[in-house]
């Protein structure tokens, strides 16, 4: 039986994780048995006192007839700046090599392991920690995997009060004052966007591949050989005839 992960990015507003729950559940998705966040200090501390301090979590769960996910403290993984330290920002060229690295490292862990499946979520952090995200699941991600981003509707987005639809919800204002619109006095429904797996693979072998001769010839790809075995394993997986170029 698989173990199903939702893997996520994360920054100062834990809530992309109940709201991609909820939507995981409103379109009758796989529901993840553990869940996993990649973060900064201080996205380290709203997601804890946030999910669990306040339990958000447990109670969208509860709303749901869902059962808790398996995530405490050790859940949350903050990424290290150039010198092994816990980062609250990421700043530096050094810092953002180590969090590629981090963030690399963590996605391969965990797509390394047969038995279970890997739903990565691009909905929180920064732009860079999210692309860091995507690049490392098109290199690793496997056909049980998935990679998505969920899409709130406009007014809801950083909105503090808001961690997901609720009918025990009171009525959320906008930072200007006015009542966001709701539907049967719920808040709209988050809808996630999926990246299907050959799109993942395509991207990546896109970015690093020539096409010639009706064949892919990836070049200077030594680095890449050694740091993601997987990588053609995946394509060929898909069809696609692979050859490396020679190399000095």
């Amino acid at each position: 039986m698989k173990k199903n992960i939702l893997l996520a990015t994360t920054g100062e507003s834990p809530q992309v994780i109940t709201e991609t729950l909820y939507a995981l559940h409103h379109e009758s998705q796989q529901w993840p048995d553990e869940i996993f966040l990649i973060t900064t200090t201080l996205g380290e501390t709203r997601a804890r006192v946030g999910l669990l301090e306040q339990s958000h979590l447990a109670r969208l769960c509860d709303e749901i007839g869902k059962p808790v996910p398996e995530f405490d403290a050790r859940h949350i993984l903050v990424v290290p700046d150039a010198n092994g330290q816990p980062v609250d920002d990421a700043r530096s060229l050094e810092d953002h090599e180590a969090l590629a690295n981090f963030i690399m490292t963590t996605v391969r862990d965990l797509t390394a392991v047969d038995s279970q499946t890997v739903h990565a979520s691009l909905a929180g952090g920064r732009k860079t920690m999210t692309f860091y995200m995507g690049y490392a699941m098109s290199l690793f991600g496997r056909r049980q995997d998935n990679l998505s981003h969920v899409l709130i509707s406009k007014g809801y987005e950083s909105l503090r009060e808001f961690w997901y639809p609720s009918i025990r919800q009171d009525q959320l204002r906008d930072y200007d004052g006015k009542p966001l619109i709701t539907v049967d006095g719920k808040p709209l429904m988050p809808a996630t966007v999926e990246s299907p797996y050959i799109i993942r693979v395509a991207i990546a072998l896109f970015m690093i591949a020539s096409s010639i001769d009706g064949r892919s010839e990836i070049r200077n790809a030594t680095p890449i050989r050694r740091a993601h075995p997987r990588f053609v394993e995946n394509l060929r997986s898909l069809g696609v005839q692979v050859e490396w170029a020679n190399e000095e």
